[in-house]
């Protein structure tokens, strides 16, 4: 925990806040844990909920994915697409089934799988729009473009988990107001299961911080001793 801590009170962990109260500084922590793996110097005040985190954590990346793959569908194929909002809300819905049960295992060995799902619901869009299917050229773009986006380096990714972290800091910010809080507009596919896991993760957070306050205050006096 005290490590936690330590990095959350550093500058460079949030370079444009000012606020270094203990409870802006824990709630930092908090969510710099959450944007971290489950395995990484894990802090023993959280053991109990290692698994709520977990399930907290995979859920959010599972949200960024299907919202990521979704845009970059609707991107490679352009404007009609974009506008279809019954198709996307089918696949946001089909990726979903597909990602819970990746990130239960091995995402890794089902990307390919996901990727040729995603081709292949945009090929019978087009015919049912009386477009021919994707070509074998078109068909591999869109795959190569998808397969890039399960990378955390992906631009659009990488833009997607940013905005995701911004509003999970506003929800740190205020946990009792979560509900009145927008969820991003580029995450406007996933809000509804984002908004649901946040609110789950603010009540976790709420919880580890009324049994644990009494140890993290010390810590962080210490800490502030040490930095004198």
């Amino acid at each position: 925990a005290q490590e936690h801590l330590a990095v959350a009170m550093s500058p460079s962990s949030d370079p444009g806040s000012t606020a270094t109260s203990p409870l802006a500084i824990l709630r930092r922590g908090y969510v710099d844990l959450v944007s971290c793996g489950v395995e990484a110097n894990f802090p023993e005040t959280w053991w109990l909920d290692k698994d709520r985190l977990g399930n907290i954590q995979a859920q959010l990346k599972c949200s960024v994915l299907v919202q990521c793959v979704t845009l970059l569908a609707c991107g490679a194929i352009g404007r009609r697409l974009s506008d279809d909002t019954k198709f996307q809300e089918e696949l946001r819905n089909t990726l979903f089934v597909l990602l819970d049960d990746g990130l239960a295992r091995d995402l890794g060995s089902l990307q390919d799988n996901i990727c040729e799902q995603v081709v292949d619901s945009v090929s019978k869009w087009l015919v049912s729009r009386g477009q021919p299917p994707l070509d074998k050229a078109a068909a591999s773009f869109l795959f190569s473009t998808i397969k890039r986006g399960f990378s955390a380096e992906d631009p659009v990714h990488h833009l997607l988990y940013s905005r995701l972290m911004l509003y999970l800091s506003q929800a740190m910010e205020k946990p009792l107001g979560v509900n009145s809080l927008s969820v991003p507009s580029c995450l406007s596919l996933v809000s509804d299961r984002l908004r649901s896991v946040v609110i789950s993760f603010a009540r976790l957070t709420a919880f580890n911080q009324k049994v644990f306050g009494p140890t993290y205050n010390t810590v962080l006096q210490q800490i502030a001793h040490t930095s004198q």
